[in-house]
């Protein structure tokens, strides 16, 4: 896994990365994603902390970065995840960037077919926001 290329596209949204492998005796049950995406801190502020399982992540991937917004769209390749019966890919989805105050991580649902900040936007929306867009 290379998460060096993870390194640019954070810089682009303002925001640092970390990867590193889960503690000990921490990984991943059966059904729940090899990796967790959380904020820290440290001494220089805020950053993107990614603890990932190993032996069950394959790669850590910037589907899209919408520099403006300042957001990232990140998908985790976990090989535990990533097919259910149905065919349905369920690889961990995170939208991470900036809000008026901090840095934020969110976890979208799996399946739920975003491939952009955009329609991430979209999907976290509530109902009555998506609807009223319709309209």
């Amino acid at each position: 896994m290379n998460t060096q290329r993870l390194i640019k596209p954070f810089q682009q949204i303002d925001a640092r990365v970390r990867v590193s492998p889960m503690a000990v005796g921490h990984g991943a049950q059966p059904d729940e994603p090899g990796v967790r995406v959380t904020v820290a801190q440290d001494a220089r502020g805020s950053f993107i902390d990614i603890r990932a399982d190993y032996q069950r992540v394959m790669d850590i991937h910037v589907l899209d970065v919408d520099v403006s917004a300042r957001q990232l769209l990140l998908r985790v390749e976990d090989w535990g995840m990533r097919l259910t019966d149905s065919g349905d890919d369920q690889s961990p989805l995170f939208l991470v960037g900036h809000d008026a105050l901090s840095l934020y991580v969110m976890a979208l649902p799996p399946a739920c077919g975003v491939q952009t900040v955009e329609q991430a936007g979209v999907l976290l929306q509530p109902h009555a926001a998506r609807d009223a867009q319709r309209n």
